[in-house]
């Protein structure tokens, strides 16, 4: 059944709550009640307002006086930020004159009186952390959008354990193209940006040793994940294994492989 539901949106949803978000998306398509969309930056909620009100105009909150227009005009608007309404008063009073619906959406939970003044039904769409199985496939997803700027979609990078969520699909975006950026570089890139990082950076009276972690560091954490042993680094890297030793301790808290 998710499988299913999920095909015929946008909105990613095999999780438990992403499903019950679009459950409920799904039920407003037809409804149109004045709904309010609330989740964290990135966890979708301009994605499942445009799958309710597929033609709708969106704006932000803080445009107030061309969102006083654009009620006149359209029959459906998605309002961002809602919770930075200038003169909900005003806008209640217009809205209730009109035909018009609203998708709002808001970062935060709105106070009792301003939800009741305005909407009928809420959908809270829970951060990506508490949706583990929306990972992978919003992975493939935007994945497979950089095809064409990057060439042949590499599919360990959803199985990688250097994905970000920490701002939801925001930064899970970021991560996937830094990843395929990495993974396509040739050595004489890998050159040219460190040359412009070092160019950018390089300054103080102890440059050459604070910079040389951005050598030891990737290319340890490289040597042990590949060989899972310190002796066989030493002897690939040609270091005596105290020097590897001392480097590792030297950069103990970047170092993951130990």
């Amino acid at each position: 059944m998710g499988q299913a539901v999920a095909v015929t949106s946008p909105f990613i949803a095999k999780s438990p709550g992403a499903l019950e978000a679009l459950k409920s998306a799904t039920l407003l398509k037809s409804l149109r009640l004045n709904t309010l969309i609330t989740g964290q930056s990135g966890t979708g909620k301009k994605t499942l307002a445009h799958y309710i009100f597929p033609h709708a105009t969106i704006i932000n909150a803080q445009n107030f006086t061309q969102l006083l227009e654009l009620v006149k005009e359209n029959e459906d608007i998605i309002i961002t930020d809602f919770e930075k309404l200038a003169n909900p008063e005003m806008f209640k009073e217009l809205l209730d004159a009109s035909t018009t619906k609203i998708v709002a959406i808001s970062k935060i939970t709105l106070p009792e009186h301003l939800y009741n003044q305005f909407f009928t039904l809420s959908i809270q769409i829970p951060p990506l952390s508490e949706r583990l199985e929306d990972i992978t496939p919003l992975c493939e997803k935007f994945r497979d959008e950089f095809v064409d700027i990057l060439g042949e979609s590499d599919a360990s990078l959803c199985i990688s354990n250097a994905l970000d969520i920490k701002d939801n699909a925001h930064s899970l975006k970021r991560s996937i193209l830094v990843q395929s950026l990495f993974k396509s570089l040739t050595k004489d890139e890998i050159e040219s940006v460190l040359e412009d990082y070092l160019f950018q950076n390089l300054d103080g009276d102890n440059a050459y040793r604070d910079n040389l972690p951005l050598f030891d560091v990737p290319l340890i954490n490289a040597g042990l994940k590949k060989y899972k042993s310190q002796l066989k680094l030493s002897e690939v890297l040609g270091l005596n294994r105290n020097t590897l030793r001392k480097k590792i301790s030297q950069n103990s808290k970047d170092i993951i492989y130990e």
